[in-house]
This record gives C-alpha cells, sequence and structure tokens, in this order.
C-alpha cells in the first residue's frame, strides 16, 4: 500500500517520538490553583455576563453507552453474574431506563429471565442502549417523566445563558434529527439556538500495525477517530465569543443544577474579572502591578520575568478558565506545571501524556485536584477580535494509542487533547469549584448516585 505523506508523519509520530510531558509540579492552591471565600464567589456570580459577549455551550456528546453496560454486556452474553450486574437488577425497576417502557413491556418484564431483561436493555431490536449516543440514554425521572443528558443540558442552559441561549453538540452521523425531536420534548425549539456538528473525518488517524506497516481495511488505509482533540475544529467554528465546555454525561438531576450554574457563572465571572485586570495594566502598566496580577491569578511561576512584551502576548491570546476539583484519591491526568525549551506553563495533562519514570509518576501522584471539563473559554483576544484557536495549539503534544483490533494491536497516534495541547498556548487560570458539580454516568450503577435522584 501506497503511503502518503499524511501517514509517513504519523508514523514518525507514532514509532520515532517521545510526546510525553516534563511535569515540574502539581499545581496546588495559590500555586497555580485560585480558591476564593464565599464573598468573592459571589462578587463574580452577581457580575457575570456584564459584558454582553455572545454566549453559547458546547458539549461534545458524540459516545454511545457502549462503556456504561460493558457489565450487563457481559453477563447478556455468559449468563455470569458480576456484582455490578447482579447490582443492576437489584435497582432495575427505580431506574429512569426502566420508567421510559410502555406499561406493556413492564408487564412483560415480569415473565423475563434476567438475560432476557438484559437483551431488551441492550440489543439492537429493542432499546439498542448499547450502542445509541449516551446523551439518549434515559438518565432521570422526574414528575412528569424522564430526562436523557441532552434534555437536561439544554434546559439548564436555557436558565443560564443571557439573552439568546445557544448550545452546540457534537453528534454521531445519523442522530440529529432523533436528537433535535427529543430536546424539543422539553424546550421550544424558538427560544434556544440548538446546533449539531460531527467529528471532521479528515482528521481520522492512520493506523499501523507493531512493524510499522498500515493497516489496510476493504483495500483502503485503517483509520480511526483521533480523540476529543479533533473537535478543535469544531469549536473554532462556533460563532460565539464565550464558549462553556462541559462533557455530555457530566450532568446533575434538574432539580439539583443550581449548584452547577451557580459555579458556571462564578467562572464566567473569573474571567470577565481577569480580562477587565489585564487591559487596565496594559493603560497603566509597571512591573510592580504586573507582579500583583500574577500573584492574584498565579498565571507565571514565580520569579517568572514579567515584561511588558509578555504583557501584549496575553493580551493577544484565547482565554480558559478550568474548573479544578479536589482528588479523592485517584491520581491522574490534572493540572500541572510543565517545561519545555526552557519555559514553564500550566497545562491540564492526561495521565498517558506523563512518563512512567520514577519522579514524574511521583509528581502525578502527589496532585491534589483534576479536571472535570467545566471550562469557560474566551474565543477572542482582549481586544475583542475572534481568533483561529488552531494558531494555539501546540502539535506536538499529541497522544499514541495502541487497541486490539482482529487479533492483533494497532497503534495510532491522536490529535492534542482538547483542552490539553489544543489549548497550549492560551492564558489558563485554574479555579477550584465543588465536587458536588461533578457527577459523570461513566457506568449505568453511577445513575443511582444521590446526584443523580430528584430532592
Amino acid at each position: 500500500m501506497v503511503e502518503t505523506t499524511s501517514s509517513l508523519k504519523q508514523k514518525a509520530q507514532v514509532f520515532d517520538r517521545n510526546p510525553t510531558m516534563n511535569l515540574i509540579e502539581a499545581c496546588s492552591l495559590e500555586n497555580g490553583i485560585l480558591r476564593f471565600d464565599d464573598a468573592q464567589q459571589s462578587t463574580f456570580a452577581s457580575n457575570a455576563f456584564s459584558t454582553n459577549k455572545k454566549c453559547a455551550f458546547f458539549i461534545p456528546a458524540s459516545g454511545s453507552g457502549s462503556r456504561m453496560f460493558d457489565e450487563l454486556f457481559r453477563f447478556m452474553k455468559s449468563s455470569v453474574h458480576t456484582e455490578g450486574s447482579r447490582k443492576f437488577f437489584e435497582v432495575f425497576r427505580s431506574m429512569a431506563i426502566y420508567a421510559s417502557l410502555e406499561e406493556e413491556q413492564k408487564q412483560k418484564l415480569e415473565d423475563m429471565s434476567e438475560t432476557e431483561i438484559a437483551e431488551l436493555v441492550l440489543s439492537p431490536a429493542e432499546m439498542n442502549l448499547l450502542q445509541r449516543p449516551k446523551g439518549l440514554i434515559p438518565f432521570h425521572i422526574v414528575d412528569d417523566g424522564i430526562l436523557n443528558a441532552f434534555q437536561e443540558h439544554v434546559l439548564q442552559a436555557k436558565e443560564l445563558l443571557p439573552n439568546e441561549p445557544s448550545i452546540h453538540f457534537t453528534l454521531q452521523d445519523g442522530y440529529q434529527e432523533e436528537v433535535n425531536d427529543s430536546i424539543a420534548e422539553r424546550v421550544d425549539l424558538k427560544s434556544i439556538h440548538v446546533e449539531f456538528s460531527t467529528q471532521d473525518r479528515g482528521t481520522d488517524a492512520f493506523c499501523f500495525d507493531e512493524n510499522r506497516n498500515l493497516i489496510a481495511s476493504d483495500g483502503f488505509p485503517l483509520r480511526r477517530p483521533a480523540g476529543h482533540g479533533s473537535l478543535l475544529v469544531n469549536l473554532n467554528d462556533i460563532d460565539a465569543d464565550l464558549v462553556l465546555i462541559k462533557n455530555i454525561d457530566n450532568v446533575q438531576h434538574i432539580s439539583k443544577s443550581a449548584r452547577s450554574n451557580e459555579t458556571w457563572k462564578i467562572l464566567v465571572g473569573v474571567l470577565e474579572q481577569f480580562e477587565k485586570e489585564v487591559k487596565n495594566l496594559r493603560e497603566n502598566y509597571s512591573d510592580e502591578r504586573f507582579a500583583e496580577l500574577n500573584e492574584n491569578y498565579k498565571l507565571f511561576p514565580s520569579g517568572e520575568v514579567l515584561s511588558q512584551e509578555l504583557l501584549e502576548k496575553m493580551v493577544a491570546r484565547p482565554t480558559r478558565v478550568c474548573g479544578m476539583v479536589l482528588n479523592q484519591g485517584a491520581p491522574g491526568g490534572g493540572p500541572f506545571w510543565i517545561e519545555k525549551s526552557g519555559e514553564i506553563t500550566k497545562q491540564i495533562v492526561e495521565k498517558v501524556q506523563i512518563s512512567t519514570v520514577e519522579d514524574q509518576q511521583k509528581i502525578m501522584t502527589e496532585s491534589s485536584h483534576f479536571n472535570p471539563v467545566m471550562i469557560v473559554a474566551s474565543k477572542n483576544d482582549m481586544d475583542g477580535n475572534r481568533l483561529n484557536l488552531h494558531d494555539f495549539s501546540n502539535d506536538e503534544q499529541y497522544l499514541v494509542v495502541k487497541k486490539p483490533y482482529n487479533g492483533k494491536t494497532i497503534y495510532y497516534r491522536e490529535l492534542p487533547g482538547l483542552w490539553n495541547g489544543g489549548m497550549y498556548h492560551w492564558n489558563t487560570l485554574f479555579v477550584e469549584i465543588p465536587s458536588e458539580v461533578f457527577s459523570p454516568v461513566k457506568t449505568v450503577l453511577d445513575l443511582t448516585a444521590s446526584e443523580h435522584q430528584a430532592d
């Protein structure tokens, strides 16, 4: 198979280079992560959305629910219980999945075996929750029925965003009409602007075997989606000044969404206040005032040489304020000070990007916070000019992936993660946020947690 310039470049990235980050230390409170008291938070929240910027939510939602039902799928195939599959049948009738069934289906369940129930939930001929987008899976029971994650996110966005609320989802091909109809069941689509896009297939990665050979599929090179870094294209195309980024599965029951929306207001308020202070410093510059700004927002490590030239670089960049949650005993990817070519910056680093050498692993285990993906991103420079976000990515911070395929292992590179290398050259602020706003649904049993139940 003839290789292209693109496939040869990706082969070199996979086999000939080492894209790991060089960690200096984990960011912590007062060393890269900001913590605000109640009065400060109240001020930020009350001043949020005061600049009349055009705002939108951006929610990657193209993943299926297959991982949610991993243990149930294995039970369906083997009839051998795991602790998770056994627990599923104990709680099934209290879940939104059950509540979404027609009465006739519920009656038939009474005569079904557990294996048959699993088939009802997962098989393509029935509910097909294994393959459907995670956002269409029934999540929460409310007084008048059930809500899925698409509906829940839109309801929260409509409550939070001022003026003409907008929300953008990335989807799998073929689901736009179904998702749109689902949202329309709960929200008048004239009252909110809902957009959809798919991951750009032109960004898909070439796959190789362990001998560096291109892998073929039906006579063509096998290609795989290149990770959430591919969504930089989608984010760049959104017509908004301020974009709030969140994962589809991190949504609380609508009765418990107030804390999340209040946190969004705080993060937006922090960004707007930060930009205001940078512009004030620009108009009345001194090294001392720049040092004070740096002390307040922990932009650069202590001892960094601050100058008007550096300030002008900041003004010309996009800015992000990233919520950080206390680590509850599972250290891994999160906020770190990293060094590259003599420059020390703050970055969100995934576990796979961290070297396995002892000192790097020690720094990783010392991290106190992690990134739950609750990010307020300004797509403009501080003069209000819309930026091309691709200009601020670091293409060297890609990820190397290996996965099983037809009995062998395939290797390919994923693009720099959207909030990792994809935002490498952004102004970056890390702000501690409450753990209550992070309630992801990774397995179906996560829906039994208190955050997913009505008050």
